[in-house]
């Protein structure tokens, strides 16, 4: 399997659980559980999840992707029962989403608000994600559980303390009149796309795509044999496929057959069309998935340079590539894009992908950290780094060369603001509540 991707990770922040649509009135698209799963949900699986949650919290890269999957491909998870695997991953996800708002409504009910030990809040977190966000899960089930979880880890004087809290909950649920509480989103996100979208019936579709888990989206590898064009229903770039192929999905991450990869994210190479034979660098080039899309695309006669400054992303997208691009030259190097790249001075590239490093406001969905691991002073910051990357980078470029620079953000300090001045050849904008997709923009400049 793909190391960097995990199905049961994919299967909550893709998607692959059921979901269903609720009215605006404090409500959402979340993936719901049964009682039973919940009733039969047993202690580890619970402290699996609090476990995930306490290792973001002391994350410096808050990648909460690879941590849950670090999680479910442990000891303790490998005997779990997949109903219980997806609950854990809907139940980490919900308490991420929803983490602004629940805290907000914890600290209504608990007198001295949201408990500084952070096991002690996540418990909260997570009894409060229940009776909130999963329908058809009667309350005394959602309150029993966490309760009995919080008796083993902190005692019985603790234990009441989140029976009192959950129960008050239960009782009297709250309701939102400010947008940031009733999305759980921060005030200054609300801010920037108020601002940007003008409209307030956009800003709160916005943020309610925000809230719903993306489906799953998968990149076809064109050699891929006709028995995997035959055995799912999926076409020759990406298409979203039903819950009931996760195996078929399974196998064909195994067997290199297909990538995860959001149509967003497909789209900014496709902006970028590389073509056989072409010499391209890649810059933030992260983890590789669009990597592993340049290098089937120039082939055998075309180079591939990714340059990131996190020798362990350009480790696991080497890995990627050695699976999905076997026969393409490329090259890794692990350095700060602002600055003057440490490669040969001579080489000039047929085509460059600056792939900026950003907010992510435009991956909310599938990054839920995002909402309280960024502040609005990135914005700016990232802003200087992004036009200090794009003054670097196109000396590099061949004098008929293509330039393209893209973020999965839609702020326009980062993407429209980064680009005037230059004259636009081609772009694109996605937008979650509009597309169903991620938020990107790209644009292809001329230098």
């Amino acid at each position: 399997m793909l190391e960097m991707f995990n199905l049961w990770t994919l299967a909550e922040n893709s998607g692959l659980a059921t979901r269903q649509s609720q009215d605006e009135a404090h409500q959402d698209h979340y993936c719901r559980a049964t009682f039973n799963e919940v009733a039969q949900m047993s202690t580890n699986p619970r402290r699996l999840i609090i476990r995930a949650l306490a290792r973001l919290e002391r994350s410096d890269t808050g990648a909460s992707q690879q941590i849950l999957r670090e999680i479910l491909d442990g000891p303790d998870a490998r005997t779990m029962d997949p109903r219980d695997r997806s609950l854990v991953t809907e139940c980490f996800y919900g308490v991420l989403r929803w983490r602004l708002q629940l805290d907000a409504v914890i600290g209504q009910y608990a007198k001295r608000g949201v408990p500084k030990d952070p096991e002690v809040a996540n418990l909260l977190r997570l009894g409060a994600f229940q009776l909130l966000h999963l329908d058809r899960v009667p309350a005394r089930a959602a309150v029993h559980s966490t309760v009995k979880m919080a008796r083993k880890l902190r005692g019985e004087s603790i234990s009441r303390f989140v029976n009192g809290v959950l129960r008050q909950i239960d009782r009297q649920p709250p309701s939102f009149t400010e947008l940031s509480e009733k999305w759980s989103h921060p005030q200054w996100i609300v801010d920037c796309f108020e601002r940007d979208l003008k409209d307030p019936t956009l800003v709160e579709a916005r943020l309610r795509a925000n809230m719903t888990p993306p489906p799953l989206t998968l990149r076809l590898h064109p050699n891929a044999p006709q028995e995997a064009r035959d055995s799912v229903d999926i076409g020759e770039t990406l298409t979203v496929l039903a819950p009931s192929n996760y195996q078929k999905v399974r196998e064909g991450i195994q067997q290199n057959w297909w990538l995860p990869q959001d149509e967003a994210s497909a789209q900014v190479v496709h902006l970028l069309n590389p073509q056989p034979g072409d010499r391209v660098l890649e810059i933030c080039a992260g983890r590789g998935v669009k990597s592993s899309q340049i290098a089937t695309a120039i082939g055998s006669n075309g180079l591939l340079l990714a340059v990131d400054n996190s020798a362990a992303r350009l480790a696991s997208s080497r890995r990627l590539l050695s699976r999905w691009a076997p026969d393409t030259p490329h090259h890794m190097v692990a350095a700060n894009a602002a600055n003057t790249l440490p490669i040969d001075p001579s080489l000039r590239f047929d085509r460059i992908l600056i792939d900026a490093p950003c907010s992510g406001l435009g991956v909310i969905r599938r990054r839920p950290e995002i909402l309280f691991s960024r502040k609005a002073a990135d914005v700016e910051k990232n802003a200087r780094l992004q036009k200090a990357i794009l003054a670097s980078a196109h000396s590099w470029l061949k004098p008929d060369g293509v330039l393209v620079y893209a973020v999965c953000t839609t702020t326009r300090e980062e993407t429209t603001e980064i680009t005037h001045g230059y004259s636009i050849i081609d772009s694109f904008e996605s937008r979650p509540e509009r597309d169903q997709i991620d938020g990107f923009y790209a644009a292809m400049l001329a230098l």
